[in-house]
């Protein structure tokens, strides 16, 4: 004896969220463009590609370039967009890691596949790491998701 009853178009229900770990457009485009500073030399305080970055600095310079203003340091940038969880981490999420003590952070862009990009030290070049990497593994401590949608 179940009644049918019309739904208007207005009314109609929303259609399911896409899932959490399904990257969006602009999340690929983040990640390849992170991918592309790969070999850019490290530089403590760098923001830009023709001086150099450092972990955050690369973060901010690339998301900088998609309208997105982030703080400058890593610990900050770890209070920006909503947290998300490792098993749906999609490209363009940001990762962060707790290398030693309490005040140094890391941060890398997330390009999919269980790697990140990251400016990681003095001496070294923007790289692509993996997430499963010995050391990374064991530090990692949280990501965020700054843009959403498509």
């Amino acid at each position: 004896m179940g009644r049918k009853v019309a739904v208007a178009p207005s009314e109609a229900p929303a259609p399911a969220p896409a899932s959490v770990a399904e990257p969006s457009v602009l999340g690929r485009k983040i990640a390849q463009t992170a991918t592309s500073y790969v070999g850019t030399p490290y530089r403590y305080g760098g923001e830009d590609p023709g001086r150099g970055f450092d972990c955050s600095g690369l973060a901010f310079y690339i998301f900088g370039r998609y309208g997105y203003s982030l703080p400058r340091r890593a610990r900050e940038q770890s209070q920006s967009g909503h947290w998300v969880s490792r098993k749906d981490l999609a490209p363009g999420d940001l990762v962060f890691f707790r290398l030693s003590g309490k005040t140094n952070w890391h941060v890398g862009i997330f390009i999919g596949d269980g790697r990140f990009v990251h400016a990681p030290r003095r001496g070294r070049r923007v790289e692509i790491q993996r997430m499963d990497n010995s050391y990374y593994r064991t530090r990692y401590y949280t990501a965020r998701r700054v843009i959403d949608g498509g």
